[in-house]
């Protein structure tokens, strides 16, 4: 299983090397955030606090690692 995850505005890697990806790996699940974070969480050290991140990835691996 695979959970590939990018920002529509990275300003580090274009959204075209997400596509890339997406195209030659169908089957994993895609996660598309708005805005221009080449960073998904802010702060590494305490990512428990971004809900949404942790919900995210927990949910997948409960699917995918049991």
């Amino acid at each position: 299983p695979a959970l590939l995850v990018h920002s529509v505005g990275d300003r580090l890697v274009p959204f075209t090397s997400f596509e890339r990806l997406t195209a030659v790996a169908p089957q994993a699940e895609q996660w598309v955030l708005d805005g221009d974070n080449h960073c998904i969480i802010e702060q590494f050290d305490t990512p428990q606090q971004d809900a949404e991140y942790c919900h995210k990835i927990i949910d997948f691996l409960n699917r995918n690692l049991k």
